[in-house]
Parts: C-alpha cells; sequence; structure tokens
C-alpha cells in the first residue's frame, strides 16, 4: 500500500550512511572473501562479515567437501580473531525426514559445530504444516518462527520464539500473553 512504499522509501534514503558493504562478486575463493574481510575492515571498519553460504565457498585444492569445509571454518574463525570482529557463516542442513532442524545436520562437517561459538536454528514448523510447538508457550506456530540456540560457547542453550513475515522475510519480536515480555528460555 502507499504508506508501505512511503516507509520503505524513507528507510532506503538511510541506506547510503548505513555503514552496509555487500561484496556481491561471484568469485567463492576463500582467499578472495578473506582478503576482502581485511579490506573492508582496514577501510571502514567493519565489525562484522556475512558468508552466504559455507558451502560454496571454495578453497581451490581437490580436497573432499568435508575437508574444505572444515579448513574454510578455521579460516574464518582465525580471521574473526584476528581482526577482532564477528563472522557469520550461513550453512545448508543436510536434509532429513524430521524437518526439525539439530546442530548435527549442519551439512558438510562436524568441524563447523566445533568451530563454532554460536550455533543459531531456525524453525518454521508452519511451513511444514504442523501447526503445534511441542514445547512453546505460543498456542500455534502461524505467523513464527523458533530460534533454537544449538550451541553457545559461555552462553549457554536455549530457545525463543519470533514473529515471523513471510512476505518480507522478516522477524519481529513476540509479546507472550501470559508474561508480557519477549524474553528467551534458557
Amino acid at each position: 500500500n502507499r504508506y508501505d512504499w512511503q516507509d520503505f522509501n524513507t528507510k532506503l534514503q538511510l541506506l547510503p550512511s548505513a555503514n552496509i558493504y555487500i561484496d556481491d562478486c561471484t568469485n567463492s575463493n576463500i582467499d578472495y572473501i578473506i582478503s576482502g574481510i581485511k579490506v573492508a575492515h582496514m577501510q571502514h571498519g567493519i565489525q562484522v562479515a556475512v558468508i552466504d553460504y559455507l558451502q560454496l565457498v571454495k578453497d581451490g585444492t581437490k580436497k573432499s567437501d568435508e575437508s574444505e569445509i572444515a579448513s574454510n571454518t578455521r579460516r574464518f574463525k582465525n580471521i574473526a580473531k584476528e581482526l577482532n570482529i564477528t563472522v557469520i557463516l550461513l550453512s545448508q542442513l543436510s536434509r532429513q525426514q524430521n524437518p526439525k532442524p539439530t546442530i548435527n545436520r549442519l551439512r558438510g562437517s562436524g568441524q563447523i559445530e566445533e568451530a563454532a561459538d554460536l550455533a543459531i536454528l531456525l524453525w518454521r514448523p508452519e511451513y511444514y504444516g504442523i501447526m503445534q510447538y511441542d514445547d512453546s508457550p505460543l498456542q500455534n506456530t502461524a505467523g513464527t518462527a523458533e530460534v533454537i540456540i544449538a550451541k553457545g560457547r559461555n552462553y549457554g542453550v536455549g530457545k525463543f520464539w519470533l514473529n515471523f513475515n513471510p512476505q518480507t522475510t522478516s522477524f519481529t519480536n513476540i509479546e507472550y500473553e501470559n508474561t508480557g515480555t519477549n524474553e528467551p528460555t534458557f
């Protein structure tokens, strides 16, 4: 509607000053990506780098996929430590009968789990026709997503729920009726 477009255009005007840098180059070589992160950190002071997605990053060797993912994961962890920044790696899950994500389904290597300080899984049961959560304060799954903190080195594990808008693929906080808060359950 008209209001949405006005709101969209207003927010779009803020992007040039938002300090968001996107490298949409199709080069998926690990050396190229790490070099780009270093340059962006030196020139722009970036504090977060997002890699979409880990399984497509290649190192130019003829290693097995699992070995390559393990090597790349360690390299991304090292660059995060070297520059004192956050590196977020998006990863695909292996497909199974049960669609609910678990940490052991990170595709390609247990090395992802080992190297990660924080592993977060998103679960939208409504997408699979599941209308009730097993262990949630929510009545049904419609328009929601479960955020599962499957590994949290120095943080712990737990889960919480968010509203999900499929038209914009955006998440927002939920106000729980019984508590009036949006506190995660740990």
